[in-house]
This record gives structure tokens, C-alpha cells and sequence, in this order.
């Protein structure tokens, strides 16, 4: 998960964790990387939920909307094979992690989950910026393009680049559970733009220049 000024909704992400089953919890590494937060470094808040390793990155570099750029760096360290990649304002229920934790998956596909949303677990969306693939996977892939770096709205050409290269792309029938900022006040990104003209434009500059993909641009540090 990335972070980015989101204390409360760290809190409650590191408490829901802390209630799984301990046995769910042996299975699992953690990896938060904060994008530079300006004003609540998730250092402040930070601690093991008690899961086999925590580890908390920094990136040096206060980029908006520079989370491709985190979750990157997260699946470039992981020490397992696989990796699950969800935001911060979204748990990952016992079931949904006992599911990936026991099935057969094949690593030639990736997996996509369904939503709900708090407090009355509607029935939501699937999340498009959700996905459980091998860490090798993610690597044929190409990651995240960080040309795209401090442009909103990315998700979708990861996305594209999910359909064109994998074997098969599975929804698994376990949802994950979409915290909205009425549960949790900073469960989301605030005091930012998001979509406009302006971003539009950039996006449509960077693609006509036709770089390769580019990944790993950014410093930073590992904090736990």
C-alpha cells in the first residue's frame, strides 16, 4: 500500500490487520511505502500488527499522485512470491487473505477481487487498482510508468498492459472492503486535484514522447 497523509486511516488499517487470526497473520508480510508525506509521515504512527514482517518505506520526493512510483518499490522488495497490491482506504478481509493463502493460483494469472463498502458492506465496484500476481508477474509486466509520475489517473494503463500480457485475469468471488472518507475522515487523498484539463494535458504530452516504460526514478529510504 501507498500512504500519503493518512494517519487515521494507517491507524485503522494496522489495528484491522492486528485482529486477524494470528495464524492468517504468520503468512503475511506488510510493506507500506509513504509518498513523502508533507504533514503526517507515517512514521508517526506506524508499528508491527503482528504479521511475520512489517517494513515502512519513504520516498524522498513529494510528487502528487506518485503511488505508481511507491508501489513499485514495494513489489521491487518484497521477499515473497507473491503480493497483494490494494490502497490504503481498503481492507483485505480474513477470508479474501485465507483464500489467496490456500489456493492452487497459477502464476501465469492474475487476480482481481470484488468490493464492498463500509460501513454497510454494500456492494460496490471492483476496485481497478487491486491485484494478487506473483512478484514475477509484476516484473514481466513492466510495473507502474513513472514518466507518468505526478499525473492523476494511471491505474487504467497498468490495467491494459494486465490484459495484454497475462494468461488470464481471474475475479475472485472475495471482496475487499472500500473505507469512504464519511467512515474514515482521511481514508482518501485530500487537497489535491484529481482530473481536469490540466492533467489531461500533461498525460497526452508525455505520451506522445513515446518513452519507454520507466521504473525505479525516484529516491528513497526504508524507515522499519
Amino acid at each position: 500500500m501507498a500512504y500519503y497523509n493518512n494517519p487515521r486511516m494507517l491507524k485503522e488499517q494496522l489495528k484491522f490487520i492486528g485482529a486477524l487470526d494470528p495464524e492468517v497473520r504468520a503468512h503475511l508480510d506488510l510493506t507500506i511505502v509513504d509518498d513523502c508525506s508533507p504533514d503526517s509521515p507515517a512514521i508517526d504512527v506506524w508499528r508491527n500488527p503482528g504479521v511475520r514482517e512489517a517494513r515502512l518505506y519513504r520516498m524522498l520526493v513529494d510528487l502528487a499522485w506518485n503511488w505508481t512510483s511507491c508501489k513499485n518499490l514495494a513489489v521491487a522488495e518484497a521477499q515473497t512470491e507473491w503480493v497483494l497490491m490494494t490502497d490504503i482506504d481498503h481492507y483485505v478481509p480474513e477470508g479474501t487473505l485465507r483464500t489467496v493463502l490456500q489456493m492452487d493460483a497459477d502464476p501465469d494469472t492474475i487476480y482481481r477481487f470484488t468490493r464492498v463498502t463500509a460501513p454497510d458492506m454494500t456492494p460496490y465496484k471492483p476496485h481497478p487498482n487491486s491485484w494478487f500476481m506473483t512478484c514475477d508477474m509484476f516484473r514481466r509486466l513492466g510495473g507502474y510508468d513513472e514518466n507518468f509520475a505526478g499525473t492523476y489517473g494511471n491505474d487504467g494503463r497498468f490495467g491494459a498492459d494486465c490484459r495484454r500480457l497475462a494468461g488470464d485475469i481471474v475475479l475472485l468471488d472475495r471482496p475487499l472492503i472500500r473505507v469512504p472518507r464519511e467512515v474514515v475522515k482521511d481514508a482518501s487523498t485530500r487537497g489535491m486535484d484529481r482530473k481536469g484539463p490540466e492533467n489531461d494535458r500533461k498525460k497526452a504530452e508525455i505520451m506522445a514522447l513515446g518513452l519507454p516504460k520507466r521504473t525505479g526514478r525516484f529516491p528513497w529510504k526504508r524507515l522499519r
